[in-house]
Parts: C-alpha cells; structure tokens; sequence
C-alpha cells in the first residue's frame, strides 16, 4: 500500500497485517482467527450494550463484538457460555 508518513495508508484498500502495530493509530489488525493475517479495520468510537459473554482472543469477556474491537482485540474468540443455536 501507500506510504503516508511511514505508515500504511488503508484508503486505498484495507492492509494486511499480523499485529495492531502494523496499523494505523485509530485501526487494529482483525481477523475471524485468534493467530495469522488479518486485516487493519478501523475501531469503533461508540459501542451499545451486547450479550455481554463474547470471550475475546485475549481471553478477556466483553459485551460486544464491537466493545472489543473498540479495545483492538480480534474478534477471533467465542462465546461463554456458548450460543445455543
């Protein structure tokens, strides 16, 4: 991708990377898996409420897919307890 200001430019298309530092400031290095490429997505500035039991790939329980994207986890993990559909 593009170089702005010794970073990646994501504009253009999304980046790939393999940890958060790989990516601009304001985005974080996403994946459906806990380890591997991912992609820079930008993180969310507001979230509303979830379920509340999405175990993050830290290992960390948030309340939402975006709570967690908004602390720049992968969204990689599961549900605790797990979903029963």
């Amino acid at each position: 991708g593009a170089l702005v200001g010794g970073v990646r430019a994501s504009a253009s298309g999304r980046c790939e990377c393999a940890v958060n530092s790989d990516c601009a400031p304001t985005e974080y290095c996403n994946a459906i898996t806990c380890d591997g490429s991912g992609t820079c997505t930008p993180m969310p500035s507001a979230c509303s409420s979830g379920p509340g039991n999405i175990v993050a790939c830290n290992g960390l329980i948030y309340d939402s897919i975006c709570e967690e994207a908004a602390a720049g986890v992968r969204v990689g993990g599961e549900l605790d307890p797990p979903s029963p559909f």
